[in-house]
């Protein structure tokens, strides 16, 4: 840390207190060994406990101009501010997924922000464009986002399209799913987009069906109730609705 200031009272420490009045960080790097944190999760996995001295401390305001964290080839870039209002973004770079995801190819580089009030934030999530492989499957120009506020209205949002998602037997495109909700009592609502749906046989024919445009609600109180529409616009419809008690 090339420059940082601290301003806080002895007394709240008879308290069980910590509190940091002002935090200015110019600059931190911490690099992390990963044959380290390798040896550290794996045993202690089953045990791992949220850091104690965490519940003690309170931060009421923070600038950070560039925090570094370096694990390996990976890296997470962190800057912005704390008053009363959380002002910070992120960034993600996980040049090799298969060393976190196994069996998976391709990189990941996500985007994020934390905004809102200091005491109910509200997290952004935001993955660009770029192709994954998972086992047999394989995902071209996947776009995400993802919004929560758990805290306060406690509401989320969720959008992801691909151009093709496809294994060795199934192809989908273009995939789009749209879905938004509440957390507490959680309901969903949303929409797929059309697509196509190939099959491919064992004599290697391709067999297609469109799927229409469809819409999604579901709602959580004292079980779970759920409703499908495809093709809303249209007398040729298919309507599902499934109703789980308890």
């Amino acid at each position: 840390i090339s420059s940082a200031q601290f301003d806080w009272h002895w007394s709240h420490l008879l308290q069980g207190h910590f509190v940091i009045s002002s935090l200015f960080i110019d600059k931190l790097v911490l690099s992390i060994k990963e044959n380290h944190v390798a040896v550290v999760a794996k045993t202690h996995a089953k045990k791992f406990q949220f850091p104690w001295i965490l519940k003690h401390i309170r931060l009421n305001s923070a600038n950070i101009k560039q925090v570094l964290v370096h694990y390996g080839a990976n890296f997470l870039r962190l800057n912005g501010s704390l008053h009363k209002q959380w002002q910070f973004n992120w960034q993600l770079t996980i040049p090799q997924l298969d060393k976190f995801i196994p069996e998976s190819k391709g990189q990941l580089f996500l985007q994020g922000k934390i905004r809102g009030d200091q005491l109910f934030p509200e997290f952004y999530l935001l993955l660009p464009e770029t192709d994954l492989t998972w086992k047999d499957w394989q995902l071209k120009q996947i776009q995400a986002e993802f919004y929560l506020a758990c805290l306060k209205n406690k509401k989320w949002y969720f959008n992801i399209k691909a151009t093709q998602l496809k294994n060795t037997l199934f192809s989908l495109h273009p995939i789009g799913i749209n879905f938004s909700g509440n957390l507490q009592p959680f309901s969903l609502q949303g929409s797929v987009s059309r697509f196509k749906l190939n099959r491919r046989t064992n004599i290697n024919q391709i067999h297609s069906i469109v799927i229409p445009d469809s819409n999604i609600v579901a709602t959580l109180r004292s079980g779970l109730e759920a409703s499908l529409i495809t093709n809303p616009a249209s007398e040729e419809q298919l309507s599902v609705h499934i109703q789980l008690p308890h």
